[in-house]
């Protein structure tokens, strides 16, 4: 929520010290707790009628004012933050809550925990995550110093939560909190001058709480709990309001944050009652409360937000007639301010309803529409990282326009939606992060700077004070600029420039690069009982195939291949093998010289080498990979090899990898690292400025949570140090081929989009053309024997070939299908390619 951040002075007792716990999701007891406290779709009928006029003018103080309590100068700088906040001036705003913080010294400890939860607020809304994560642990920790609780921090970790797309996570925040609070209630009459600061500290917390959860569940479709909890936070809004009315009003100075947050809860409120009851009348004087607090403080975002809402609500509650004129006016309001992540959602959300109706083209043109408004929102652009909300997520814009593409019979329109969509999901998800130290350093900045001035503008659109006349053009000119710098920086680092903005390849020139007899096979995305569906392309021709297995079937066969791999089961592998290998229909599919294979959701993690496929397989990020031009490496050495690092006890020790390093290093004649001499400033060294093939046996981490802490595992001055998929991004490793030869280091996460982040992807920052990594850990006869095959083909630089010939080597030898098939081959089949 927006607002509830006035300070308040008096101190509360002393209660037992609770830790800061990291999100979880509610157990079944806690989530028939949290529907016995707030029955789903019941609403207290006092509720029926919205608040009236007088509710919106008072104490309603200065417009930009904030904190005008007795706080000196820590107060003054806390204003200035605030108002800086407020015109979209971020980084002056941090700093000045930072200042203000520092100058409050110890003998403010509310303040500096206000300071804490602002910052935080404001760190999430600009993409910064990690730091935004720091600063509630922090906030919580000042929390629980108040008043030995975190409800205020946890509640707003909640919210946090749900605007990343943890839903799961911010229901378990958001309810505990609620649920805690369960028996308080805020009393609006006193016999005697209550406990103020324990009374607004749990005033706050409760109403976080309940608005939270009532905008999760408005969000992603719940209405009947939405309902019950907007109920509950307009119950508790209207105390808080009274409150500040009577006599004891001093306690309550009304800040516009106040305004703002039961605005947004009325038009929670509004969406609960007409989707659940399917009453426009009844629900229209809710969202009309709400445009009147928006409207008293000026804050032009919560129109849209509500519109959007309510063009919601109506298409859930199936009163399709009423939803056009709904969904238009919410575009209308949100371009008003420029708000595209409203825009994008809305007419994503109105091309299903055009595509249901059987107005094909007219949902195209809705869905092309909310394709543009995406693109100009991802990335560093993005305010918002949620994966849903409103009840559509960016994937479906790809998913709704790859059905049409289908339907016309453009394959030339399919792929260009199927690239755009993959940039956009790697553009998300590379967002904020420091890419590539050195590289067109200056161009990298200029576009990161522009990234943070439009962002912050729109933040500003959002905020309560309004737009400025000029604010869209002032932005279309910014927008323009940065468009430049990219088309600059694709021109000098197209690998670089792919990170930080959207670019397409065209079906036609990715046809021109394929030779007669390869075959690229593109993964459709589809829901997870749809058919699942590829797009494939030669040199001369394109096809859409659906095989007869659902996307569900192939993700269940792969799980029961897996599951045979860790009860090492030879032969029920082979057995699985040859059912998934059916199920994917390869034999039709008309691959005769290379297969080139661009994967969706669970295709990313296919075993090819265990696979009946008698051509070499090489895994793309992309179909337009095909026409990627790497950057130029001056290849000194044609090797280096590391294996076996000294892991200083914490980690078993790998004979068979430095075994590995040794035959490896002898093809290339060439030395190799290990033990205590494999470090990453050694490994760098050996690198230099450039090499031809790396070759990586060692330790491999996957992080399910946070894939780019993925790592391998190498020598430190005292102990083992991880090299991180996130380090790579930000200072790669400049080889041409690259092997991994560790457990799992092909491992990653499937993110919105489906993009995938772990290690391999984040190779190819560097220059690699290729990389081959593993999906499991294979016994290090299998893998020596596997590495003795495939450098023994790769050093003549066809590197499909060698996948393919080490795979046959181990099949020919009796080796399990978990070994000739843990290896995948990604980039390109080779310097000949």
């Amino acid at each position: 929520m927006a607002g509830l951040c006035a300070l308040w002075f008096l101190s509360v007792p002393a209660q037992a010290d609770e830790t800061w716990p990291a999100p979880a999701k509610l157990t079944q007891a806690e989530k028939t707790a949290l529907d016995a406290l707030r029955v789903p779709g019941a609403l207290d009928p006092r509720l029926s009628v919205p608040p009236g006029a007088g509710s919106l003018t008072a104490g309603l103080k200065a417009k930009g004012a904030y904190f005008d309590l007795p706080f000196g100068l820590g107060g003054e700088r806390i204003e200035a933050g605030y108002a800086a906040m407020r015109r979209g001036d971020i980084d002056a705003a941090l700093r000045l809550l930072e200042e203000g913080e520092r100058d409050a010294g110890p003998w403010s400890a509310m303040l500096a925990f206000r300071l804490s939860g602002l910052r935080a607020d404001l760190l999430m809304r600009v993409n910064r995550a990690l730091d935004a994560d720091a600063a509630l642990a922090r906030s919580a920790a000042k929390e629980q110093d108040i008043w030995s609780r975190h409800w205020i921090t946890q509640a707003r970790r909640g919210d946090a939560l749900a605007r990343r797309g943890d839903n799961a996570g911010a229901e378990g925040d958001l309810g505990r909190v609620a649920l805690a609070l369960r028996d308080w209630e805020l009393d609006t009459v006193f016999e005697q001058m209550p406990d103020v600061r324990d009374l607004m500290l749990r005033t706050e917390a409760k109403i976080r709480s309940h608005m939270g959860l009532a905008s999760l569940y408005a969000r992603t479709g719940d209405y009947p709990r939405a309902l019950a909890w907007a109920g509950s936070a307009e119950a508790h809004f209207q105390r808080l309001f009274a409150l500040a009315g009577g006599p004891h009003g001093a306690m309550v100075p009304m800040v516009p944050d106040f305004y703002i947050g039961r605005g947004e809860n009325l038009a929670y409120l509004g969406a609960g009652i007409l989707a659940v009851r399917a009453d426009p009348a009844a629900a229209e004087p809710f969202f009309a409360a709400a445009r009147a607090f928006f409207e008293a403080i000026g804050y032009p975002y919560g129109d849209a937000m509500a519109a959007a809402l309510r063009a919601q609500a109506l298409h859930d509650a199936g009163l399709l007639d009423a939803f056009p004129p709904a969904a238009a006016q919410a575009v209308s309001a949100a371009a008003r301010t420029g708000l595209w992540e409203i825009i994008w959602r809305v007419e994503t959300l109105r091309g299903r309803w055009l595509l249901a109706a059987g107005k094909r083209d007219e949902a195209e043109a809705a869905l092309r529409k909310a394709q543009d408004a995406v693109e100009l929102v991802s990335g560093g652009l993005a305010s918002d990282r949620a994966k849903l909300a409103f009840g559509v997520g960016k994937e479906d814009i790809t998913r709704l326009l790859a059905a049409i593409d289908i339907e016309k019979g453009d394959p030339a329109a399919l792929f260009r939606d199927l690239e755009r969509g993959r940039a956009r999901a790697f553009v998300d998800l590379l967002a904020g992060r420091r890419l590539a130290e050195g590289r067109e350093a200056e161009l990298v900045r200029d576009i990161r700077a522009l990234d943070r001035r439009i962002l912050h503008r729109r933040i500003a659109a959002a905020g309560g004070s309004g737009a400025a006349p000029d604010g869209n053009a002032v932005e279309a000119a910014l927008v323009a600029e940065w468009k430049d710098k990219n088309r600059m920086l694709r021109d000098r680092d197209p690998e670089l420039a792919a990170a930080l903005s959207i670019t397409a390849q065209e079906l036609a020139a990715v046809q021109s690069r394929l030779k007669e007899g390869d075959l690229l096979a593109y993964v459709i995305p589809g829901k997870p009982r749809e058919r699942l569906g590829l797009l494939l392309v030669s040199a001369t021709a394109t096809r859409i195939l659906r095989l007869v297995g659902t996307v569900d079937d192939v993700a269940t066969r792969l799980k029961r291949f897996r599951d045979a791999v860790e009860d090492n089961d030879p032969k029920a592998q082979r057995t699985l093998a040859q059912a998934l290998s059916a199920a994917l229909e390869i034999g039709g599919w008309g691959a005769k010289k290379t297969l080139y294979f661009v994967p969706d959701g669970p295709t990313h993690f296919l075993p090819w080498g265990a696979l009946a496929i008698e051509v070499p397989v090489v895994v793309l990020p992309t179909g337009g990979w095909l026409l990627r031009s790497p950057r130029p490496l001056a290849d000194a050495k044609a090797a280096t090899v590391l294996g076996d690092p000294d892991f200083a006890g914490r980690l078993p020790q790998l004979p068979g990898a430095r075994e590995e390093a040794r035959e490896v290093a002898k093809v290339y004649g060439t030395s190799f690292l290990a033990g205590e001499a494999a470090t990453e400033r050694r490994l760098r060294e050996e690198i230099g400025s450039g090499v031809g093939i790396l070759h990586l046996a060692t330790h491999g981490m996957f992080d399910a949570d946070s894939p780019l802490q993925s790592a391998i595992v190498l020598a430190g001055p005292e102990e083992a140090r991880k090299l991180t998929a996130a380090r790579l991004l930000e200072a790669p490793l400049a080889a041409r081929l690259v092997i991994l030869s560790a457990c799992e280091t092909g491992a990653g996460k499937v993110l919105a989009g489906n993009d995938i982040l772990g290690l391999a992807r984040s190779l190819y920052l560097g220059g690699a053309t290729t990389v081959v990594h593993s999906l499991w850990p294979i016994e290090d006869a299998s893998t020596l024997e596997f590495m003795r095959s495939f450098h023994a083909r790769a050093r003549d630089g066809d590197y499909g070939q060698a996948w393919l010939a080490a795979r046959n080597r181990l099949r020919k030898l009796g080796h399990s299908p978990s070994a000739y098939g843990a290896f995948v081959l990604g980039g390109t089949p080779g310097e000949s390619r």
